[in-house]
């Protein structure tokens, strides 16, 4: 039966509906149905219709998730990635009239690239909601771009809607490409279109008009198309069509050749020509080399080679079962002089951006191939393969001044621009404005340097008229800066690593966002700590601890304003003896908003030796850290030690105190006392009680650890009735009593927290009474246990836990003597020179009373001899039968072995022996027989 109350699943999604309150009831419902985060993805991307569908795998091709199915992505993706997307496309009131601008400028040009790409850059338009196309209009625009040699194959046959003529034309496709491989030329070689001419760059466009149309490139293959560290959709820029216009006259007059952009590349004299080898190549791979470099002749990259140099060839594996074709550069690299060209820093790309509210991203289609290499240079780039020898006629990948000699070009040609409206980094290009009216223009001016430079863009990877992009790992908004949600996604995901490799690629990762968490480096110093030299790589407790917290910061942390040179700066420092802790502030009519947050660990123990030390050693390292903000501006500083409002007028000082003014001076600020409890946020970045010296007295249950607590304690087969009885009847049990679902034990006037039988926990209390307060003896970590806490046993368990603390046994001092050598007993020389002894109970009384026996055995020869003794035999009537019965008939020997028997360790046998007849005497351990084996085994 049908529980009608039970909520419903939202109907699917068609794209005419509302995309807001779609989305908000599938967030009710999966609220209300307490889905889990990685399962709402999945159910919102199968809730829509199959046109909806078509859309969002469209956008996941298009954000290079290339063979991928739909229902991978979405098992990978965050939901509120999907809703972005949904929002994106479905929301934008413009969307419509974008698509048939777009489709307007279709109309007169003739479609040069391949079929797949015609279908999905027309599905992309035809799908736009609203857009009122019929299937004879969208029939109309396929057949007008189409080339008119595969119009005239499909002439007799109809087609009812689009798609059908889609789908024909990508297998006629198909069809040409297979005849055309198979086809021989002249001297039986398949035909290939080898370079030639003057060496000049050769740029293919897709689009080719009889009116000299512009032209709009594509993305190329993927195989040739080097990572970026931004995916972007296809956007058109937010403006009215005279705007759109521009961008297309921008198209219109696009040239096919890029000017002579020269790379040299210089060699150290004396240097020989680095030769690779050919490696060994599967079937597999070695028809994508051929298909890769088929691809690059055609383009005009490469050319056949008789070049001395080589350099090897490999793949490695991509996303989607894709191979990249790799040249082994490092020989040439090492005999190659460098180019000491410098690299923008990220930080200060993404704060010229600060107060905009516009951005725009241009993408360069194969940046490093829109350079040529010196005529004279190319053969120096060739690369050996089992087919032959070939060179780049453009600058390949892999080069070592490649790099340096592709931003030293962008820098060129947008100087007049950058750091006012614009900054590069490589093939990058970020625009911002103050207002869509500035951004027009702006754009308008870098579009137009770009063509007169000849530079081709990807324009499927850029964006217009956006208020926000995301740019080198951060999404840029007018409200500040934040971290790329992929990025981050990646880090949540992350699995605990393996060793230190894998370490510091997370820590890589997350450094990169490290402005963006307060206390980092206190928070990843166990993690940071393994990738030392001299520290063995073993993940404990802590690291699993910081593992864990570092996901969690990283996960949602705070947008951060872009620093506005136009505000005061703020900046807020506070101190203790683990760390420093500061946060850079600007007030913006809403009162402060982070900038950037910094920490950093006591250097050592002499610095912390004051806090008047510790205060100013924060000062000067947050301004040291923060200089290029603060250095030549007056600005305010808050701390919360007030005898620093005085330091300018000290006179009495240390060197070092001296020296640390002496780079403080040269700043212009304001010091202002602030409380430590209204200075929370840096007071937070240096206070972690990462070692304490004290005796803990008092613990706080945190969230967490009091949730276990509560869970732990229902499930106890001892606590279970208390608590049950006590929530019944709070006076049922007087020595007791619950609160929260936590039971408490009376002791007097205190009361003492019952631990639950559950090991985590109750090593958790322990850790924190004897680990973490200063590994102290038993009675006080006993003390202190006794003070907070109860359970069975809970002197055992401290026992056991300072007997097995690794950091006691390591470092502490051991009191007791120590104990002797253990070494084989030496082998006797002869008969008669050493005899192993020892007692042995024959169970039964003999005639005359005797049921014991000392056996005596040479430890040369082996001969025994056998004393007999009564039950209860004394050390006196041993002694006596001894020397009757064995000294006076065997002689004296010189070593005697027994074991640890009263008798043999008594003061009258030692005189005996050692007094009168000058017998060693070597006894046994305590418990270890075997030492004494020769008597033990005739027992």
């Amino acid at each position: 039966m049908v529980d009608k109350r039970a909520p419903t699943l939202p109907s699917k999604y068609d794209g005419k509906a509302d995309i807001t309150s779609w989305i908000s009831s599938m967030r009710s419902y999966f609220e209300v149905m307490r889905t889990p985060q990685e399962d709402r993805s999945m159910i919102m991307g199968t809730n829509t219709e199959p046109a909806v569908r078509n859309h969002i795998e469209l956008q996941v091709v298009v954000a290079r998730y290339a063979r991928i199915d739909l229902t991978d992505w979405l098992k990978v993706t965050l939901v509120r990635t999907l809703e972005d997307l949904l929002l994106d496309w479905y929301q934008d009131e413009h969307a419509a009239l974008k698509a048939r601008l777009k489709l307007e400028a279709l109309k007169g040009q003739t479609w040069r690239s391949s079929m797949q790409a015609l279908e999905q850059h027309l599905t992309g338009l035809f799908t736009t909601p609203d857009l009122g196309m019929t299937d004879v209009s969208c029939m109309d625009v396929v057949m007008g771009v189409t080339p008119k040699e595969y119009l005239s194959l499909l002439a007799l046959k109809d087609h009812a809607t689009w798609r059908e003529l889609m789908k024909d034309l990508v297998d006629l496709e198909a069809k040409d490409l297979a005849r055309r491989k198979k086809a021989p030329v002249a001297g039986g070689k398949p035909h290939r279109k080898w370079f030639g001419g003057s060496n000049q760059l050769a740029l293919h466009d897709h689009w080719e008009a009889d009116d000299q149309s512009y032209t709009d490139d594509l993305p190329l293959d993927d195989d040739l198309e080097p990572d970026s560290d931004t995916g972007c959709s296809t956007s058109a820029i937010e403006c009215d069509r005279k705007d759109d216009e521009k961008l297309n006259a921008f198209r219109k007059t696009a040239s096919n050749k890029g000017p002579n952009r020269g790379s040299e590349i210089e060699i150290i004299e004396g240097s020989a020509p680095p030769k690779g080898c050919v490696y060994r190549m599967g079937q597999g791979e070695l028809e994508e080399l051929r298909r890769q470099i088929d691809d690059m002749i055609d383009r005009g990259w490469i050319r056949p080679s008789e070049s001395e140099f080589g350099a090897p060839v490999l793949f490695v594996p991509k996303k989607g079962d894709k191979l990249r074709m790799c040249i082994g550069y490092h020989g040439l690299s090492r005999i190659t002089r460098k180019n000491a060209y410098p690299l923008p820093r990220i930080d200060d790309l993404l704060d010229a951006a600060g107060g905009c509210k516009v951005f725009s991203k241009i993408d360069l289609k194969s940046g490093y191939h829109q350079i040529e290499v010196d005529p004279s240079d190319q053969h120096k780039t060739a690369f050996k393969t089992r087919d032959g020898l070939y060179e780049f006629i453009v600058m390949p990948f892999g080069l070592t001044n490649a790099p340096a000699t592709f931003q030293s070009l962008m820098d060129k040609v947008l100087r007049h621009q950058l750091n006012r409206f614009v900054v590069v980094y490589f093939d990058d290009i970020l625009i911002f404005s103050k207002s869509m009216e500035e951004h027009v223009k702006h754009l308008e001016e870098v579009l137009q340097v770009l063509k007169d430079d000849q530079l081709h863009l990807n324009l499927e990877k850029s964006e217009f008229g956006r208020d926000s992009v995301i740019y080198l790992g951060h999404r840029l908004s007018a409200s500040g800066l934040e971290p790329e949600a992929t990025k981050v996604e990646v880090i949540r995901n992350w699995p605990q690593p393996a060793n230190v490799r894998e370490l510091r690629s997370l820590l890589g990762l997350a450094s990169y966002y490290r402005k963006f968490v307060p206390k980092f480096s206190v928070i990843a110093h166990p993690l940071s700590r393994l990738t030392s030299k001299n520290v063995a790589y073993a993940w404990c407790e802590k690291c699993e601890t910081a593992f864990q917290a570092l996901k969690e910061v990283l996960v949602s942390p705070p947008v951060l304003r872009i620093a506005d040179p136009n505000l005061t700066f703020v900046v807020t420092t506070d101190a203790s003896q683990f760390g420093i802790g500061a946060v850079l502030q600007q007030d913006d009519g809403d009162g402060l908003r982070p900038l950037k947050y910094y920490s950093k660990r006591m250097p050592s123990h002499k610095v912390a030796t004051s806090t008047y030390m510790r205060e100013l050693y924060a000062l000067r390292e947050a301004f040291t850290h923060w200089k290029h903000y603060l250095l030549g501006r007056h600005f305010k500083v808050y701390s919360d030690h007030q005898t620093l409002q005085w330091i300018k007028t000290q006179t009495d000082l240390s060197p070092t105190l001296t020296r640390w003014l002496h780079d403080i001076d040269v700043f212009n600020f304001e010091l202002k006392h602030k409380k430590g409890c209204y200075n929370r946020v840096a007071d937070a970045l240096s206070r972690h009680p990462q070692y304490l010296t004290c005796l803990v007295d008092s613990y706080d249950l945190r969230r967490k650890l009091k949730e276990d607590l509560v869970e732990h304690t229902a499930k106890d087969p001892d606590l279970t009735p208390i608590l049950e009885q006590l929530k019944a009847d709070p006076n049922s049990q007087p020595d007791f009593h619950e609160c929260e679902g936590l039971v408490f034990r009376r002791y007097g006037k205190f009361d003492h927290l019952c631990v639950p039988n559950h090991a985590p926990l109750r090593t958790h209390f322990l850790d924190l009474a004897h680990g973490r307060s200063g590994h102290f003896g038993f009675e006080k970590t006993y003390g202190s246990l006794l003070q907070q806490f109860d359970w069975p046993g809970i002197k055992g368990s401290a026992q056991k836990f300072i007997v097995e603390c690794k950091v006691c046994q390591r470092i502490k001092v051991h009191r007791h003597k120590p104990y002797g050598l253990l070494r084989p007993l030496p082998i006797p020389n002869g008969p008669g020179e050493s005899i192993s002894i020892d007692f042995t109970n024959m169970g039964k009384v003999s005639e005359a009373g005797n049921s014991q026996v000392m056996v005596t055995v040479d430890r040369f020869s082996k001969f025994l001899n056998l004393i007999p003794l009564p039950p209860h035999a004394p050390t006196e009537l041993v002694i006596e039968e001894f020397h009757q019965q064995y000294i006076l008939q065997s002689g004296v020997p010189k070593t005697i072995v027994s074991d640890r028997d009263t008798r043999f360790i008594s003061k009258d046998w030692k005189d005996f022996t050692s007094q009168i007849y000058d017998i060693k005497l070597n006894r046994t351990s305590s418990r270890h027989p075997e030492a004494n084996g020769l008597a033990e085994e005739i027992n």
